[in-house]
């Protein structure tokens, strides 16, 4: 039992200018389940088919905590955390907005929004690319899907970061109030008021037979305001910093038009971001060891893409790689519904950004920030070019 103890904070695992990945990629050297002391003790699946088997596995593990240490019960999310029945009805509140008609139907919006603001920045031949460029445009078009004022755009930012990445559980939970309090006001707006919107949606919505509780209200909303306004932005960052270091990668993109949506899923392969929690239901064993019940297991959707098991030199970007499936969103019945719109908004955005400004780079002398959390996240990333060089030419698939 010694060999699969390590010290692994989840929400402090990295130094400023380390890795994320790279960090958990060490991982991959030891068992494929490890224990970590730190957060009131914890599981972390390592092995890619491990993670797969406990994502699918609905007899022995329960999705009902969040993360670690475990929010108050006002605070769970829905349907992210519920299980059963409960999943089945509160996912079917939220699927119909991000089906594949829905989201193609969104492609010009984010192209549009895109142009505008690779427009803006080319010509000054530099950018802190997550708060001029990642953290604008999938939080300006979530915003326009729930229909709440762009000008809130900033402090919503903040609050999903102290909701997702603050280690202490105070400040993390005064996150979840604020945030409470914001999304309750719109949703009565919203019941008395409907529109076409997510939130709309949940504010009239029944449940289970019976009109929906503001409990079940609150979870579905905090559900959809922590994944619209986080994952996405941090998956762009990790993909730019990859290609920022990369030329060859921005130059295969740019020649191949017809394989852009096989590049776009190894890039985000490479970079998985969510990092989702189980709890064993009863006693369960797993890899020659039990895991006991109420014992809970960290799946770090990173380290099924950094398997070399499944994926030969896993840390390289290979767009020639056999797709298959992988846990960048997660697996089972708990995938993540937004996975087509993140998908689709990381192609058309690259698209218009190679357009324009092909030949990027990490800013001479800057190093990029990267975060741990329930989600990992890049936090800085100063980019540079030379505004004179003349842009490619990145057809549309």
């Amino acid at each position: 039992m010694s060999d699969r103890v390590v010290d692994v904070d989840i929400h402090g695992l990295v130094a400023p200018g380390e890795d994320v990945h790279l960090a958990w990629s060490d991982l991959t050297r030891g068992p494929d389940l490890v224990w970590t002391e730190r957060n009131g003790g914890h599981w972390i699946a390592v092995n890619g088919d491990l993670i797969r088997t406990i994502y699918k596995d609905k007899v022995h593990f329960s999705n009902r905590d969040a993360s670690l240490p475990v929010p108050p019960p006002e605070f769970r999310l829905s349907p992210a955390n519920d299980d059963g029945l409960d999943h089945e009805e509160a996912r079917a509140i939220l699927a119909p907005y991000f089906r594949p008609q829905v989201v193609a139907g969104m492609a010009g919006q984010v192209r549009k929004l895109s142009a505008e603001l690779v427009a803006k920045l080319a010509p000054r031949g530099s950018c802190e690319f997550m708060g001029e460029f990642a953290l604008v445009l999938p939080v300006e078009i979530f915003l326009a899907m729930i229909d709440l004022p762009l000008a809130d755009r900033p402090v919503l930012r903040a609050l999903a970061e102290q909701m997702i990445r603050e280690s202490e559980e105070d400040k993390r939970n005064a996150g979840f109030e604020a945030a409470a309090r914001y999304l309750m006001e719109w949703l009565d707006r919203r019941a008395a008021k409907p529109g076409e919107d997510v939130l709309s949606a949940i504010a009239t919505a029944t449940f289970r037979g019976q009109p929906i509780s503001r409990q079940r209200q609150l979870s579905l909303a905090l559900n959809v305001l922590l994944g619209g306004l986080d994952s996405t932005a941090s998956m762009t960052g990790f993909i730019m910093g990859a290609l920022a270091r990369d030329p060859a990668s921005r130059q295969w993109f740019i020649d191949h038009p017809g394989q852009r949506r096989q590049a776009v899923e190894e890039l985000m392969r490479r970079h998985g971001v969510v990092n989702n929690l189980r709890v064993a239901t009863c006693d369960v064993e797993l890899d020659g060891v039990t895991i006991r019940k109420g014992e809970h297991v960290y799946l770090i959707n990173a380290l099924h893409g950094l398997d070399p098991r499944l994926y030969p030199d896993p840390l390289k970007i290979d767009f020639s790689r056999k797709p298959q499936p992988n846990a960048v969103f997660g697996m089972g019945d708990h995938r993540c519904l937004g996975a087509n719109l993140a998908r689709m908004e990381i192609g058309v955005f690259l698209e218009e950004w190679l357009a324009k400004i092909p030949d990027f780079r990490i800013a001479k002398g800057e190093t990029p920030v990267t975060r741990s959390g329930p989600v990992n996240g890049m936090e800085y990333l100063p980019l540079e070019w030379s505004p004179a060089r003349g842009a490619a030419s990145v057809s549309q698939d």
